[in-house]
């Protein structure tokens, strides 16, 4: 037999270590007495153990620490103190990424760091070796933040003075440029000005342009410490004089920095030294083959956005005409083919990245910075300014500059609002592009705009829109992404696709979206998607305001998926109504699907039970008391069969423990009484929205029931008079009408726009004689039968009293209550 090669596995150092083990003396010293304490094993691993040990040990002391008290605590500090300063490299690397934690974590309280540790990193920062210097001066800088003002002042200002000699290395000075920045926000101004202004003109004058550079960008976080007279009178020259760099590096990272001082300067200083200086900088950049241009593109966005307020219209001019340059570098007229001449922008010599590579990244960056150029150019003047160089970056041959212009596109549409409805052509040529890149990109905002494209309340929508054809790009997007298998993206757009009933009529939602959404419901594929299109569904069926549309949807929903026979689709029917609970009123599910769901407890698969039962709780959520106490006998049922099934099938314990988690769940629900006398202004938020919501529903029936009126009825003939052969459950909405605070307890309010089956009827008769149905009589008398009062359902001050499901309900009928007055019409 062959032996096994085990090359292909990583390196272990502890295996390493192990196969170079040849004598039991060796072995011998990794051993370690397993009866020592953390602490002992730790103190006698660095002093007698090997490298690979004291390596382990020492990536262990944060943990270490935060176990011990304070006496110990000490103890592996002074260790630690004493060891580190005569080990090796790989030591220091790794103790100074070490020592920020137990600082940031509280391991260590700041003055045991100051008097064991600091001098470590001291130490650290001044030795000869780089790769040890640069990893202790990263280690001061992320303790800095930790020192009092006279630790900085004493230890740590020496040590910047050295760094910044130009004795020192090049790093060396570059971290000392980190430092005086770092350092400036825990100094005072006074010590500012007279230790560490001398530091800052010295460095930025410092010969090496790897150090001017840096200095550049260490100065925008020191100008924040600065007031204006003292940056306009010290700082900003200096940064001027670093525009005129001779190294170009230098001078783009100056003027960066400028830009970001603006918001320091006054009006003066700015146009008088900034504005002439990014001028200079931008007419040396035009007129000859530069190979920063790409650096310019990226940043000019955000010198535009901030010199807005300080430019001229005509200059405003020419920064446009300079950056729709930037938008066809490299393009020929045809924009198809990259030439040699573009606008003389073209990088002449450059190693690093082809020509046409470059070309498409300075494309790129304008696309980036395309948002920024429309908030300085303003909405008033896009068309004229804009428009054309937007299409030309949505038509551009590279899908790197598309999808950038796609990703921001929702951004232009929310600057051009209320007018962006214009921009409807270049829209629908994004969704209708060949890549799926693009189609990715300009998906992950659309709802954002379309918001501000179509929906009225932002928007001037005109008369004639492409309405029709974004909705059909937008449903050909999503099938094109389903076919990708990318599932995050179909299931973001779908969820985007909840926008589309405020942007569009009910007729395209209707005959277009409802359609895919249910089949996207019905049909097999990723859960994500499917639990996206229920809730975007849920969504569309709110806001649609025909109620014939509106309950067909609801009809197919509850007739096809509650009776399938996929118990996926049952599984997807719970989903729905959970969206449904979220999207409706109580009143709305309790008639819609609050029984259906009830009846599916009694399924024949274990998915969909278990499915059911993490619903209980807000089907139980959705009960008053006492309304509704005959829904919640027919769930206590429901929930007792889901017991009972899962009980004797002995090979489902997990799933049937789950579903007795949310049982008990359920049990422990709280339920409210409600009282008729109960005041509107003890309304929670819950209950005033869904009190919202209802009435809301009820403006779509009224609207509906409008035209089929033509003289008025007694509407208590009108639920005499009911056809008794209906179908409809009627069960309780008669017997117990509703006292939430969104319903009339008028007798007008008892009108049922079904009829009532046979059973409401003789329910109807016994109220009709003055007698009560026993579930009635049981609560409204005491077991002595006496008609003494119960504990009350309202306090003094009218608020609900929160009782258990399984509590009896005692009231006391009060004859000036709405529920008492009813009997009045109906003996008529």
């Amino acid at each position: 037999m062959d032996p096994i090669d085990y090359a292909f596995d990583f390196e272990d150092p502890y295996e390493s270590v192990v196969h170079q083990i040849k004598t039991p003396d060796e072995i011998l010293k990794f051993k370690v007495d397993e009866t020592l304490s953390p602490l002992d094993r730790f103190l006698h691993i660095l002093k007698k153990g090997e490298d690979i040990q004291k390596h382990s040990a020492l990536n262990t002391v944060p943990k270490l620490l935060a176990s011990l008290e304070n006496k110990d605590k000490d103890m592996v500090l002074k260790r630690l103190s004493s060891f580190i300063p005569d080990s090796g490299e790989e030591f220091n690397v790794l103790m100074a990424k070490k020592f920020p934690i137990l600082l940031k974590e509280r391991i260590i309280s700041e003055q045991s760091f100051y008097k064991q540790l600091f001098p470590v990193v001291i130490n650290g920062v001044q030795t000869k070796m780089s790769s040890i210097s640069q990893a202790w001066n990263t280690c001061l800088l992320e303790v800095l933040a930790f020192l009092s003002k006279e630790v900085i002042e004493k230890d740590v200002l020496p040590v910047v003075r050295k760094n910044s000699d130009l004795r020192q290395t090049v790093q060396t000075r570059v971290l000392a440029c980190k430092l005086v920045s770092k350092m400036t926000q825990y100094y005072e101004f006074s010590l500012v000005m007279r230790d560490l202004l001398p530091i800052i003109k010295h460095l930025c004058q410092d010969i090496e342009y790897e150090v001017r550079w840096n200095m550049c960008v260490s100065l925008v976080p020191i100008v924040k410490t600065f007031d204006t007279e003292t940056t306009v009178k010290i700082l900003l020259p200096e940064l001027i004089e670093l525009t005129n760099d001779e190294e170009k590096i230098v001078k783009f990272k100056a003027l960066t920095a400028l830009v970001d001082f603006v918001p320091f300067l006054d009006e003066d200083s700015i146009n008088h030294s900034v504005v002439p200086a990014v001028d200079r900088y931008i007419e040396s950049t035009s007129l000859r083959h530069d190979a920063h241009i790409v650096e310019v593109s990226r940043v000019f966005g955000g010198l535009c956005y901030h010199l807005s307020d300080y430019l001229t219209e005509d200059k405003k001019n020419y920064y446009l005409s300079f950056y729709r340059k930037l938008c066809v570098n490299g393009l020929s007229d045809s924009g198809t083919k990259t030439r040699r001449d573009s606008m003389q922008l073209i990088h002449s010599n450059n190693q690093q990245k082809p020509e046409v590579d470059m070309f498409t990244e300075c494309r790129q960056n304008a696309a980036f910075n395309f948002p920024a150029l429309v908030s300085f150019c303003g909405g008033s003047n896009f068309v004229a300014q804009l428009e054309k160089t937007l299409r030309s970056l949505v038509s551009d041959p590279s899908v790197l500059v598309k999808k950038t212009t796609a990703a921001g596109f929702h951004e232009v549409a929310r600057m051009l609002s209320p007018k962006a409805v214009l921009l409807e052509p270049i829209l629908y040529t994004m969704l209708s592009d060949e890549n799926l890149e693009v189609k990715v990109a300009i998906t992950k905002n659309i709802n954002h705009t379309l918001h501000y494209m179509y929906n009225p309340s932002v928007s001037e929508v005109a008369q004639k829109t492409m309405h029709e054809k974004i909705a059909d790009s937008l449903i050909e997007n999503y099938e094109m992404l389903r076919e990708s298998n990318d599932w995050r993206a179909t299931a973001l757009i779908i969820q985007h696709f909840s926008t589309v009933p405020s942007c569009f009529n009910d007729e395209i939602t209707y005959r277009r979206f409802y359609p895919l959404l249910y089949r996207i419901v019905t049909s097999h594929g990723s859960r994500p998607i499917k639990v996206s299109a229920c809730e975007t569904l849920a969504v569309f069926i709110r806001a649609n305001r025909k109620f014939e549309q509106r309950s067909e949807m609801i009809g197919n929903i509850v007739k096809n998926l509650s009776r399938s026979e996929s118990s996926a689709q049952r599984i997807m029917f719970i989903e729905l109504c959970r969206c449904f609970a979220q999207q409706f009123s109580r009143r709305f599910c309790k008639e819609h699907i609050f029984e259906t769901l009830l009846d599916m407890s009694n399924d024949r698969v274990l998915d969909v039970r278990l499915a059911l039962g993490k619903f209980l709780p807000m089907l139980k959520s959705m009960l008053r008391l006492p309304v509704d106490r005959n829904l919640l006998q027919k769930l206590e049922q429901s929930v007792r069969n889901l017991i009972n099934h899962d009980y004797q099938n002995k090979q489902s314990n997990p799933s049937a423990s789950t579903i007795r988690y949310y049982t008990q769940l359920c049990d422990q629900q709280e339920m409210l009484v409600e009282s008729a006398m109960d005041s509107l202004h003890n309304l929670s938020k819950e209950d005033r929205e869904d009190q919202s919501k209802e009435e809301d529903e009820k403006a779509v029936e009224t609207q509906h029931k409008k035209p089929k009126k033509h003289h008025h009825h007694n509407p208590v003939s009108k639920v005499a008079l009911g056809n008794s052969t209906s179908k409809t459950r009627t069960t309780g909405k008669i017997e117990h009408p509703k006292s939430s605070k969104g319903i009339n307890l008028s007798p007008t309010s008892i009108v049922s726009p079904s009829p009532l089956s046979p059973s409401a009827k003789n329910n109807l008769h016994n109220l009709d004689k003055g007698a009560m149905s026993p579930v009635r009589k049981s609560s409204f008398t005491t077991p002595n039968g006496s008609g003494a009062s119960s504990p009350s359902i309202s306090n003094h001050n009218g608020v609900k009293d929160v009782r258990r499901a399984s509590m009896p309900v005692s009231l006391t009928p009060d004859p000036n209550s709405k529920r008492h007055s009813m009997k009045t019409p109906l003996k008529k």
